[in-house]
């Protein structure tokens, strides 16, 4: 299975963040061919699937922020995304739950060797546990954007999924030799932080500010 360049690039727009085309392209580039093919060929499809209701929460939350700001109540728009927020919480949760414990049975689903497929399981496992975490980053990032804040969320990705995501997965990987599963644990590490992040920056109230 392979993730095209279009839909690639239009999923990295609408989300603000790296695609999953972009990241299998980074993955591959990794020394331990099995691991790079089990994530490839096994996680990117399930992960890229599990987030398009998430995705609508989000959406929904920054539609709701532009109309409480446009209203005249910010108070409104606050409550409507930490609401957004906890529903994106239970759904995400809920799946990150399932992913944990059926991993194995996922994996099968789409064959492999022993190798690639333990790879997977640790993979899809890892990763799953920050759902949690991506429930309410992907609400607080998709809200200021909602409030016409667009750099916040801009800077807020640059940082948590270049600037630290990016070299702390080599750090844990290679100098750390926690090798395939530090790379996993650090996207659940980038997602985390998002996740701190933007609700500290969200809860300063900055963006009630703003004229939309």
């Amino acid at each position: 299975m392979r993730f095209g360049a279009p839909e690639g690039t239009r999923t990295a727009v609408r989300s603000n963040e790296p695609s999953s085309s972009s990241r299998s392209r980074w993955y591959s580039r990794w020394s331990w061919s099995p691991c790079s093919r089990s994530w490839t060929f096994f996680s990117c499809p399930v992960s890229a699937t599990r987030p398009w209701p998430a995705w609508g929460l989000s959406n929904a939350a920054a539609t709701m922020v532009g109309q409480g700001l446009g209203a005249g109540d910010p108070d409104r728009a606050e409550r409507a995304v930490w609401m957004a927020a906890k529903m994106n919480l239970v759904f995400l949760g809920s799946i990150g739950v399932l992913f944990i414990i059926f991993a194995p049975a996922i994996v099968g689903l789409f064959g492999g060797t022993s190798e690639t497929s333990g790879y997977a399981i640790d993979c899809l496992r890892i990763v799953s546990a920050g759902f949690f975490c991506y429930a309410y980053g992907m609400v607080l990032t998709a809200a200021f954007n909602g409030a016409g804040a667009v750099w916040t969320p801009t800077i807020i990705n640059l940082f948590c999924f270049w600037l630290w995501e990016i070299p702390l997965a080599w750090l844990l990987a290679f100098p750390l030799g926690f090798g395939p599963n530090g790379v996993f644990a650090v996207i659940m590490i980038a997602f985390s932080t998002l996740a701190v992040v933007s609700g500290t920056l969200f809860k300063r109230g900055n963006w009630k500010a703003a004229a939309v």
